[in-house]
């Protein structure tokens, strides 16, 4: 589907339709108890966070040297049309996964970690402490420890996103990670549409080892960004892109449950609508603007 085909078919549906179809997508995207027996059998001792958002065994990233044999963590590959394992989206470690989350992050030699979302939020914990937040300072966990080697405050976003330089070190060997920590973005919700999610995508996709995403599930907030970074993709590649509804069932078969609200689902359509007005391939219209209003009655500005 070419550009303005895909968004003359959102506007057709517009807001309440496409907040209809996601629940639609929602009841048929369900993964069936056999595709996730790892998950089920790792449940006893603690290793999922959520007892609802499944990991699916086929994409499943499997600890290699654990020194307890331990091989599961809540995490799988996701793939883009033109980059296989071009992601890995994981829950957010909890206090008995910290060590298995840096094991993967050293097995899997990723450059990349994203985080969206905070440590605590309304109240409850959404993820443990995994690194230290400020400079010069050490985080040790089993065998590895951890150093923040600078901490910066990224200007150029109007969202508060932090890059932090990690140092992670285990048996003598250094693995440098840059760490991105988009602290604002709401639990199950979403932020302002702005450029924040093309510039982060931007500074991390020139890796050529998969980019750890999490937010808390490592579904939501995670599945948004993904989502983008796969639209994107298919641009740059000059192939038409599906439906979203298409794109999110391919994708929730590498990782089920991603893009976890119809607000999120919305989330994604209307920053891809900025995106394309931004570069000239659309033009704005009427119906565009009816689109952006019935929007903000949804989901307002957050000043």
């Amino acid at each position: 589907m070419q550009i303005k085909a895909w968004v003359e078919r959102m506007l057709d549906k517009g807001i309440m339709e496409l907040r209809r179809e996601f629940i639609q997508l929602r009841l048929s995207t369900n993964p069936t108890e056999d595709q996730y027996k790892h998950f089920t059998a790792n449940a006893p001792f603690g290793r999922n966070r959520y007892c609802d958002v499944y990991c699916l065994d086929e994409s499943r990233i499997v600890l290699r040297n654990h020194p307890s044999g331990i091989d599961y963590i809540h995490a799988n590959y996701v793939d883009t049309p033109s980059t296989a394992h071009r992601f890995i989206c994981a829950q957010a470690p909890k206090d008995g996964t910290v060590y298995d989350f840096w094991l993967m992050i050293l097995q899997e030699n990723i450059e990349n970690i994203v985080m969206l979302g905070d440590f605590v939020e309304k109240g409850r914990s959404k993820c443990a402490h995994y690194f230290p937040e400020e400079e010069n300072v050490l985080f040790e966990v089993n065998d590895i420890s951890v150093e923040c080697t600078t901490k910066t405050a990224l200007k150029e976003f109007s969202s508060n996103i932090t890059q932090r330089s990690l140092k992670a070190t285990r048996n003598g060997k250094i693995h440098k990670v840059k760490h991105y920590h988009w602290s604002v973005w709401p639990d199950q919700g979403v932020p302002n549409v702005d450029h924040s999610p093309f510039r982060l995508l931007q500074r991390v996709r020139s890796s050529k080892f998969p980019i750890c995403i999490h937010c808390s599930a490592g579904i939501g907030r995670t599945g948004s960004i993904v989502v983008i970074e796969y639209i994107l993709d298919r641009l740059k590649t000059n192939k038409n892109f599906e439906d979203l509804a298409e794109i999110v069932k391919q994708l929730r078969k590498q990782r089920a449950g991603i893009v976890q609200t119809d607000l999120q689902y919305l989330y994604v359509h209307r920053v891809m609508l900025n995106f394309f007005m931004d570069y000239k391939l659309i033009e704005k219209s009427e119906r565009i603007n009816n689109f952006i209003h019935d929007y903000e009655e949804i989901i307002p500005r957050v000043q």
